[in-house]
This record gives structure tokens, sequence and C-alpha cells, in this order.
């Protein structure tokens, strides 16, 4: 479950900002899956992206971040429909909500691959009990 909506994440946000529309708003999406990246696979490999470590997805994140604070620029959908959501605060906004994602997806993948705990060893020493 959590590896498709990954992608479909990093694909709708990539998508987002190449057309410079709702521009946080792909800038959250790919802060939130390259937390995930980190989270999951990279960050016992250091930081250098030469032993598989997190340095790119950083590098990822933060030009989510400039691009959230200062826009998608005048070639964009934002601009073609009047959209002016770029700044201090939405970079602020989409590094934020783009960690809990990225952090709230892990922890929602760990929980759902941890076994819950079952009774039937009990039940079955209670009836075989003389």
């Amino acid at each position: 479950m959590h590896a498709p909506a990954a992608g479909i994440a990093e694909f709708a946000g990539g998508l987002l900002l190449l057309l410079g529309l709702l521009t946080p708003i792909g800038s959250l999406l790919v802060i939130a899956v390259m937390t995930a990246a980190v989270l999951t696979v990279h960050l016992p490999n250091g930081v250098w992206a030469t032993n598989s470590g997190y340095e790119l997805n950083l590098v990822y994140a933060a030009v989510a971040v400039c691009l959230a604070g200062v826009g998608p620029g005048a070639l964009s959908l934002d601009d073609a429909f009047g959209l002016d959501m770029a700044g201090t605060g939405w970079a602020l906004g989409a590094l934020g909500l783009g960690i809990l994602g990225g952090v709230g997806a892990v922890l929602s993948g760990r929980r759902a691959a941890t076994p819950a705990p079952t009774t039937t060893g009990v039940r079955e020493r209670e009836v075989s009990a003389p």
C-alpha cells in the first residue's frame, strides 16, 4: 500500500512543480516522499550519495522548499491562473507538513508491518487442560 502511494505522491508532486501549479502542494509532496526515503532507506548509510546516503534526498527537499518560497515564476500555471502561493509562510508550511507526512507514512508502515498479538495459544492451553 505504501509503495504505490509514495510513487503517486512523488509523481504528482513532480508534475505540479513542473507545471508550476499549486507549487507549495507539489513541494509538500516531494518533501514528504524524500523524508520517508531518508528514514526508511538512506539514513543508515550516512550523508553522502556515493554510499547510498541521504545527500540527494536533502537536495531535492531543499529545492522543493525554495520553490515554495520563491514561487514558480511567470511561465507557470499559478501565474496564468493568478494564484499567489509563494513566500516564507508557504515554504515553511510545505516543509513542516511534508516532514510530518513523511514521518507519518513511515510510522504507519511500521505499525502495519508489526503483527498483532494473538491469543490462540492461551485458548489452546485452556481447552487441553484436564
